[in-house]
């Protein structure tokens, strides 16, 4: 995790001690990062980032993993 580029959306913050860290201001940045080159992005931990996300069609694939 902490060699590979992250991406963070946020509107209070725009820089982390966290390495390869990208602060995106919004959902046209998403949007836009969305329909560049490169692999698939992935969201891990965020229930109500997934759900802004599927708000705004922002979603191609769900892989849900459940932990009794």
């Amino acid at each position: 995790m902490n060699e590979v580029r992250k991406y963070v959306l946020s509107t209070t913050r725009n820089s982390s001690g966290w390495n390869n860290s990208v602060f995106l201001p919004g959902l046209d940045a998403i949007r836009e990062l969305k329909s560049s080159d490169g692999g698939d992005l992935q969201v891990h931990g965020s229930g109500e980032l997934v759900r802004l996300l599927l708000k705004h069609d922002l979603v191609d694939e769900l892989w849900l993993k459940v932990h009794p």
